[in-house]
């Protein structure tokens, strides 16, 4: 798997997601800041590095431990999220180089999403994939 987190810093993933990409977390999203402050303690660390605003893990196997560390639930929610977050800031113009990861991402996370509307988009979005 890929092992790199990608941070979406626009002030475009904490605003409401349009209505033909919506698919959101059933939980409110982490905070921007919290998660810096956790990246940032893993960079002194050596469990990441930096490279711009990405930050990536050293070896698969320190993110295999972490996220094992994850409960299931949580793991759901994160998905959710990256592929939301990946969806909702990609340029209408790149849309289709990053949809199999984005619907891929929310596929994973489908287990938190709640409402029959939402459920319906991710569809949506599975069958343009």
């Amino acid at each position: 798997s890929e092992s790199t987190l990608l941070l979406f810093l626009e002030d475009e993933m904490m605003k409401n997601i349009e209505e033909e990409k919506e698919v959101e977390r059933a939980d409110k999203p982490r905070q921007r800041s919290e998660m810096l402050l956790y990246l940032n303690v893993a960079l002194p660390e050596g469990l990441v590095k930096k490279e711009g605003l990405n930050y990536k893990f050293i070896h698969d196997q320190v993110q295999h431990a972490a996220y094992s560390l994850i409960t299931e639930d949580e793991k759901y929610s994160w998905h959710l999220q990256i592929g939301c977050s990946i969806w909702n800031n990609v340029p209408q113009k790149d849309e289709d180089k990053v949809i199999f990861i984005a619907v891929d991402q929310m596929n994973y996370g489908m287990a938190s999403i709640e409402s029959e509307h939402q459920k319906m988009l991710l569809a949506k979005l599975n069958l343009r994939a």
